[in-house]
C-alpha cells in the first residue's frame, strides 16, 4: 500500500525541526493546521527566500526578535499557510503564560492576522547546552503562530515577524539561604524550519545580536554559536552567503545574569550606617603615609581601603566587633576578603581563610559558627567597582531576618601575602534594615 502524500510529507519533514528553539517560520499543509493531529510541513519549491535579516537584542531575561525575509514567487498565484515557532517553558495549554509578548507579523506594511496558535509539547523534559541549563520540573513547549500569505504570480514580498520572549533560565534554592542558584539564561533560534521555501537555501543571511545592554551590566557571555561573528560596537554580526538552511547551526547565546541580579537585589539593602552604634577591632596596623588601616574602612563601601590587623604573624585570633542600635534587622553579613585595592595589593597582603561568627544572645542562646571557610579572593574581585557577588557571606539568615545587637568576627586561620604577613579585610557588608513597628 502506498503512503498518502500527507504521510510522505511528514516523513520527509521530521529532520527539519529541533524541539528546543525559537526560529524561522516555514510552510505547512493547510489541513494539518486545521486538524488536531500532527503538523505537516509542505515544501514550496517555486517560492524562494532571497534574503533573511535576523536582529536579536538581549536585555536581562528578555530577547527582542526582529526577522525580515525577502521572498520571491517564481510560479503562479498561491495561498500559503505559514507557521512561525517560538519555544517556551510550561505545558501545552492556551491559558499558560508563554513568556511571549507583542508577537506581530506583517506583509510589506500590512499587518496580518494570526489565524491560529498551536501548542506542542517537546519530546523531552528540559532544555540545555551540555550541562549548563537543566529544567527538571518544567517542559518545553513549541508554540506555532499561523497566518495566511497570498502570493501573486511572479510577485515579491517582504515578510517581517517581531516579538519579545523571555529567555530560558531557572533558579533554585531553599528557605535556609537568601542566595538562590541561577542557571545561565539561554536564547536559541533555529533556521531549519524555513528550508521548506524553494530549494531550502537562502543566498544572503545576516544575523545581528545586540549585547550592548548585557555589556553595560557587566553580564558575561558564556556561549556564542555559531562561531565567526564580528563584534561592532556591542553588536555581534554574521554575514553568510548561500546558506543551506537544513545544515546551518542554531543561533545559541548563553549569558550569566547571576552577579547582576544579585547586585540589583542586595546592594540597595545595605544597612544604613546610622544603625551601627560602633565598630572596633582587637588590633590595627599603624598608619602609613597617606594611608590608614582602621576599622572605619570596613564600612565605607570602597575596595581601595581596608582594615589590617596589627598583631604579629598572620592575624590568628584577631577580631572585629560590630554593635548595632536597637531595631537593626540583619539578614546577612558579607566580607570582601583581602586588600582588594588591586590584584597586586591583594596578592601582597594576607587574607582570611576561616572565621568564627559569634552573636551573643540571639534567640535562645549564643550562636557560634566554627570554621566558616572563605573562598580564596580572586584578582578579578580586586577592583574599584566590586560587586555583591565578590563577598563571602559568613552569616545567612535565609528567608527571614533577625534583630541582632552585636556580632564578633574572629580570624581562625589566614593566608599570608607574598610581601606582608598581615591579614586584610576590605569591606563588611551588612544586609539589613531598620525594624518596622509591625515586625
Amino acid at each position: 500500500m502506498k503512503p498518502s502524500l500527507a504521510a510522505l510529507a511528514l516523513a520527509l519533514a521530521l529532520p527539519l525541526f529541533t524541539p528546543h528553539a525559537s526560529g524561522n517560520g516555514g510552510t505547512f499543509v493547510n489541513t494539518s493546521v486545521g486538524a488536531t493531529g500532527h503538523l505537516v510541513p509542505q515544501r514550496k519549491s517555486r517560492i524562494v527566500l532571497e534574503s533573511e535579516h535576523l536582529a536579536v537584542s538581549l536585555d536581562g531575561e528578555t530577547a527582542d526578535v526582529d526577522v525580515q525575509y525577502q521572498i520571491a514567487n517564481r510560479g503562479g498565484a498561491e495561498s500559503v499557510t505559514y507557521g512561525f515557532p517560538i519555544d517556551t517553558l510550561g505545558y501545552a495549554s492556551s491559558s499558560r503564560d508563554t513568556g511571549v509578548t507583542n508577537y506581530h507579523i506583517e506583509d510589506g506594511h500590512e499587518a496580518l492576522d494570526v489565524r491560529k496558535v498551536i501548542h506542542e509539547m517537546a519530546n523531552t523534559a528540559g532544555f540545555g547546552i551540555g550541562a549548563e541549563v537543566v529544567f527538571e520540573k518544567e517542559r518545553t513547549v513549541r508554540d506555532w503562530y499561523f497566518s495566511d500569505l497570498q502570493f501573486a504570480r511572479g510577485g515579491r514580498k517582504t515578510l517581517r515577524v517581531t516579538y519579545r520572549q523571555t529567555t530560558f533560565g531557572a533558579k533554585s534554592g531553599t528557605s535556609k539561604s537568601f542566595r538562590w542558584f541561577r542557571s545561565k539564561n539561554t536564547f536559541r533560534y533555529t533556521f531549519r524550519p524555513a528550508q521548506t521555501w524553494g530549494d531550502g537555501r537562502v543566498p544572503a543571511l545576516r544575523i545581528e545580536l545586540d549585547v550592548r545592554n548585557l555589556r553595560a551590566k557587566q553580564v558575561p557571555l558564556t556561549v556564542v554559536s555559531p562561531p565567526g561573528a564580528v563584534e561592532r560596537d556591542g553588536v555581534l554580526v554574521w554575514e553568510l552567503k548561500d546558506v543551506d538552511l537544513s545544515k546551518i547551526p542554531d543561533l545559541v547565546v548563553s549569558y550569566d545574569l547571576g552577579s547582576f541580579m544579585e547586585e540589583e537585589a542586595i546592594r540597595p539593602k545595605r544597612l544604613d550606617r546610622k544603625m551601627i552604634k560602633s565598630i572596633r577591632a582587637s588590633s590595627t596596623l599603624p598608619s602609613a603615609p597617606h594611608t590608614t588601616y582602621g576599622v572605619e574602612n570596613l564600612l565605607d563601601g570602597r575596595s581601595d581601603t581596608s582594615w589590617i590587623e596589627g598583631q604579629d604573624g598572620p592575624g590568628k585570633g584577631a577580631w572585629i566587633e560590630i554593635t548595632f542600635k536597637p531595631g537593626a534587622m540583619i539578614k546577612g553579613i558579607g566580607v570582601l576578603n583581602g586588600y582588594a585595592k588591586s590584584p597586586v595589593a591583594l596578592a601582597e597582603n594576607g587574607h582570611v581563610r576561616k572565621l568564627r561568627v559569634h552573636i551573643p544572645g540571639w534567640e535562645e542562646g549564643e550562636i557560634w559558627k566554627e570554621k566558616v571557610e572563605l573562598k580564596p579572593p580572586q584578582p578579578a574581585s580586586a577592583r574599584k567597582d566590586w560587586r555583591v557577588s565578590d563577598l563571602d557571606w559568613v552569616l545567612d539568615c535565609g528567608d527571614g531576618a533577625d534583630e541582632i545587637k552585636k556580632v564578633r568576627l574572629t580570624i581562625l586561620d589566614a593566608v599570608p601575602g607574598t610581601k606582608f604577613s598581615d591579614t586584610a579585610i576590605s569591606e563588611i557588608f551588612i544586609y539589613g534594615w531598620k525594624k518596622k513597628q509591625k515586625e
